[in-house]
């Protein structure tokens, strides 16, 4: 999904390591599906991304939608570590399915933990983004 004017949901990359979702309406297994085929090309070769999704105009995510984006980009979701996740504009449904959804995850791939935080903004998602980048460049 590229970025669009007509009020569909949509994904935007942003080198080195950011991927912006912008889920609206109803969201079902194709359009899941084109979000984590993004997911896996942009992180082809990266140590590690952060993702920000703007939830404010979702109306609904299909159960199986939700199953397979617990599951990952990656084959058998084996996938490129996800340093961060931060969500823009959910509601206390929204968070809730959120926190479920990145939770599964996380105990299927068993990987490195990250951090899942809600905002009202993209400027503080991006701004806590920006923070983690920091502290990781310091720890190496």
């Amino acid at each position: 999904m590229l970025p669009s004017t007509s009020g569909e949901s949509h994904i935007i990359t942003h080198e080195p390591d950011l991927l912006v979702g912008h889920f609206i309406g109803r969201i079902g297994v194709d359009e899941m599906q084109r979000v984590l085929d993004i997911q896996r090309r942009f992180s082809a070769g990266k140590s590690g991304i952060f993702l920000l999704v703007d939830v404010e105009h979702l109306e609904h995510i299909t159960p199986e939608a939700r199953r397979i984006a617990s599951e990952g980009p990656g084959e058998n979701g084996a996938g490129v570590p996800i340093l961060g996740a931060a969500l823009v504009g959910a509601r206390f449904h929204a968070r809730i399915l959120g926190a479920m959804v990145f939770r599964a995850a996380r105990i299927l791939h068993r990987g490195p933990h990250f951090d899942v935080r809600f905002f009202d903004t993209e400027s503080a998602a991006l701004a806590w983004i920006d923070e983690i980048r920091r502290s990781l460049r310091s720890a190496s």
